[in-house]
């Protein structure tokens, strides 16, 4: 399987594809782009590598999105959890 990096026309956002295609060079798509918040084209940019493209940026936004979980689960107001006497 190979790991094709396409990037958006409009921010420059890339998106990733694993295909067992060749290199698809020239070749580019239409889709909507979650940066930009609108359908953009998205263009070829190289093959990626899947350890570092893939597996490594997953990791990330995985620990990024715990580290906003944990910083979301703090109560503003600690007497809310208290027991009325």
């Amino acid at each position: 399987m190979i790991l094709h990096v396409f990037e958006c026309s409009g921010c420059q956002a890339e998106q990733k594809h694993v295909t067992s295609t060749p290199t698809p060079l020239g070749l580019s798509y239409m889709s909507e782009c979650l940066h930009c918040k609108k359908i953009q084209t998205f263009s070829f940019v190289r093959e990626g590598n899947r350890k570092e493209d893939w597996y490594a940026n997953t990791l990330l936004q995985i620990k990024k999105k715990r580290q906003a979980q944990r910083s979301k689960a703090k109560r503003k107001n600690k007497k809310l959890g208290e027991v009325a006497s």
